[in-house]
This record gives C-alpha cells, structure tokens and sequence, in this order.
C-alpha cells in the first residue's frame, strides 16, 4: 500500500511541477501578438553573437562555464569557451568539432545529451518549428522585461526525460534570451544570453576547424 501511495505522491508532484506557474510572471491569454513577433524576429534573424553562460545543475551538483556563441542560419553554430577552459565546439551541417590548443578533433556529442538539446532548440528556435511542433504545449507568460514561453510535451509524446522546455525572450525586441530545460531526472540545462549582436557578417573563418 505505501509503495502505491508512494508513486502516486510522485506522479502528482512530477505533473505539478511540469504545470509549474511562474509567480514573477503573468499568463498571457490571447498570445497571438507575442507569437507573431518572436516568429518575425526570428525569421529575421540571419545570425547573431552573443555571450553564454551554461549552468548543467545534477542533483545540486552545478558546473558553469562562460564564453561566446557564434551563429549563422541555418546550422552554422560556434561556441568559444572562456571558462573552466579555454576550447571551441563548432557544428557545421555534417559534423561537430572540437578545438583545443589549435588541434580539430570530431566531438563525441552523444555523451553530452543536454548539449545535443540545446543546439537543437535554438536551431529550431531561429528556424521557428519549434513553435509549429505538434509535439508541444506552449504556455505564454510575461513580467516587466520578459516574455516566457513554457513548452510542454503532450502526454502522448513524452519520453521518460521529458518535462518542461522555456524559452525566454526579451520584451522590446523579442530576441531570444534564455533557454531552460528541465528533465524528470531533476536535471537542469539553463542557458542564458547576453551582449546580443544580431544579423553581424560573420566571415568563413568564423566557423573553420
């Protein structure tokens, strides 16, 4: 009896959690508006530069790095690690690559699955079908600054992992800002974006490895 109660204690709370209402935010009930101008400025958005700061926290356990992301439309994504370390991860079409002291190496990203989901958001972000994909929810919010969009698998398309994606975009000119994704695992992936540089000719050598 307690083993049932015990599941059921945890199937609430996952659920609860995965319907989490921000409390700094307000909920958006006619978002149409908000939609139209995150899709525009993304299809508007050819590429960008901009400062990271990716927090993967696992059972409280957090690592933080910070750098630069370099991002040319369609699949084109570079990010120049500054701290813990000095490296470069670059995604072209075909390939993911990693630099360190000017030595290229193909990167084994299947051993990095929170970053594999994050250079497919924002890829799909920039790309916007993430906003057309039948796979999701989305729930509009906003504050003072700050637009958020919660995205939800349907209970029909989740997998063990799967439980809450935000997207973060700020309120005047509905650039991308913050990507958060949050697994069953209690695992978190939180990305966060500053120094924004958007539709910067980025030269070849940008992305060269």
């Amino acid at each position: 009896m307690y083993k049932y109660f015990l599941l059921l204690l945890i199937a609430l709370s996952t659920n609860t959690f995965a319907q989490h209402y921000p409390i700094e935010y307000e909920k958006l009930n006619e978002p149409e508006t908000i939609y139209s101008n995150i899709i525009a400025k993304a299809n508007n958005t050819n590429s960008f530069i901009c400062d990271f700061r990716y927090n993967i926290t696992n059972h409280d356990v957090s690592e933080i790095s910070l750098g630069t992301i370099y991002f040319n439309s369609p699949y084109l994504l570079k990010w120049k690690y500054y701290s813990p370390a000095l490296y470069e991860v670059i995604f072209t079409k075909k390939k993911v690559m990693i630099i360190e002291d000017n030595i290229s190496n193909e990167y084994f990203i299947e051993a990095d699955p929170g970053f594999i989901d994050i250079n497919s958001i924002i890829k799909s972000v920039f790309n916007t079908t993430i906003f057309k994909s039948d796979y999701y929810i989305i729930n509009y919010y906003q504050n003072d600054t700050k637009y958020l969009l919660q995205l939800i698998p349907l209970e029909d398309k989740k997998t063990i992992q799967d439980l809450r994606i935000d997207l973060i975009f700020n309120k005047i000119d509905y650039g991308l800002i913050a990507i958060k994704i949050i697994t069953n695992s209690l695992e978190y992936v939180n990305l966060e974006l500053s120094q924004r540089y958007i539709n910067t000719k980025l030269p070849k050598e940008t992305f060269k490895y």
